[in-house]
């Protein structure tokens, strides 16, 4: 093992352990620890900063995009119509916190048709989440939910995520979702059936809201989302704004960044009017908006770092490497159950560097490098939200209002035990050998 490879599992740890301690922001984290990793590779300050430059070519869309999502939900927030929404939603789930989270894992499911899994965490937590709160449910529950529903319908042909995975192994998107097709019905139909189940443990956990607790809690609704006569037609003017962007999105019609830029500047004249009142707006919302920044520059850093020094390819080609053909038979299956930790651990660097690997070496054993792949990705569905190398997991916890130490420790072993479960019925049909 070279020194790079012993500095790139040291990166990881140093990242992980500072993230569950909360030792600084967790940006701050990933650039300092990438940077210092790179140097003590031998890289100089100047190939370093190349390598910073690449990674924030990687994420900055995901930036501009969170910047101005959570801007313009936040407008919606403070208009109040997120609460009208509310009241709106709670005429059909009644007292029920079964029926919260079916109505979470539908909204999930729905809002993932158009592949994109920031449209569905824009779409699904910011209305979802004070309806948790109103019913003293665990956010947490509601990012497990919304990742098993966003998670089941991650195999159409259109998502970005399947097209790159299947390209690493020269696959097609198309063919892997014929191939995944019966995974991706036991998907949808066992997230209800999960969704159901949390939603029985919450009650089980609070109790069913007792009818007068009900009423108080509808009252208080009522009178916190009263409007003013004269701002009632901004309100509508908002939400239908609102309902345009969904609709644009999902139809596939306009991007998320290039439509929540334009929907920002619309709802920032239409609601405050005068530049001061714009300024001010914007002043509330700094501390918030530096916090996300900042966490994702460091994120551009170790991807940069990450991709720009290779050391994770050589790690790939080393932990492979002198296999004898009775273990290597078994890495498909070891892989595949270790989906959840390697993208948490890992992130994109797993399905795009080591996997191909491993294909290339268990292919002349008799394993299909395109099943594989499928097998793989089918029960990394369900890790998008615990992938803290990835912006769109920072977006969902933000959006979620869920801390990441809160997400490792209530959300990844669920995500864990349902991709076992998924990757078994891979297993069952033949996929990958057990």
């Amino acid at each position: 093992m070279t020194l790079n490879m012993i500095v790139a599992i040291c990166m990881v740890v140093a990242i992980v352990v500072m993230l569950l301690k909360e030792v600084t922001n967790a940006g701050i984290s990933f650039a300092v620890v990438s940077i210092i990793g790179a140097l003590i590779m031998g890289y100089s300050f100047r190939q370093i900063n190349r390598m910073i430059t690449q990674g924030f070519t990687i994420i900055g869309p995901v930036v501009f995009l969170m910047v101005f999502a959570i801007l313009y939900f936040t407008i919606l927030h403070e208009q109040n119509v997120f609460k009208v929404l509310v009241r709106f939603i709670m005429k059909f789930v009644g007292r029920s916190p079964v029926a919260v989270a079916l109505v979470n894992n539908a909204l999930a499911e729905a809002t993932q048709l158009d592949g994109s899994g920031a449209t569905t965490a824009l779409c699904t937590l910011p209305p979802m989440r004070p309806i948790y709160d109103q019913m003293k449910m665990r956010r947490t529950t509601m990012m497990i939910i919304y990742t098993f529903g966003s998670g089941a319908l991650i195999f159409l042909p259109w998502s970005p995520g399947i097209n790159e995975q299947m390209a690493y192994v020269g696959g097609d998107a198309l063919t892997a979702f014929h191939l995944l097709t019966p995974v991706m019905i036991f998907c949808i139909i066992f997230s209800f059936v999960v969704a159901a189940l949390l939603g029985f443990i919450e009650q089980k956990r609070n109790g069913k809201i007792s009818a007068e607790e009900f009423a108080e809690m509808k009252a208080r609704i009522d009178e916190e989302t009263k409007v003013d006569t004269s701002k009632r037609g901004l309100m509508i003017f908002d939400t239908i704004v609102t309902l345009v962007i969904v609709v644009l999105l999902l139809s596939g019609i306009a991007t998320a960044n290039a439509i929540f830029a334009l929907g920002l500047a619309v709802l920032l004249f239409a609601n405050y009017r005068t530049g001061k009142e714009q300024r001010a707006y914007l002043q509330r919302q700094a501390k918030t908006v530096i916090g996300i920044v900042v966490t994702m520059f460091g994120l551009a850093v170790y991807l940069g770092v990450a991709n720009g020094t290779g050391a994770f390819n050589d790690l790939a080609v080393f932990l492979t490497s002198g296999m004898s053909e009775g273990a290597l038979i078994h890495m498909p299956l070891i892989l595949c159950l270790l989906v959840v930790p390697l993208q948490i651990f890992l992130g994109n660097a797993a399905p795009a560097i080591i996997i191909p690997a491993v294909a290339s070496l268990v292919q002349p054993l008799g394993v299909d490098p395109i099943l594989f792949m499928c097998t793989y990705f089918a029960g990394h569905s369900v890790a998008t939200t615990v992938c803290f190398f990835s912006g769109s997991a920072w977006l969902a916890m933000e959006l979620g209002g869920v801390n990441v130490k809160d997400m490792l420790k209530r959300v990844m072993v669920p995500c864990i035990l349902y991709s076992w479960v998924i990757v078994f019925i891979c297993v069952g049909m033949g996929f990958i050998p057990l």
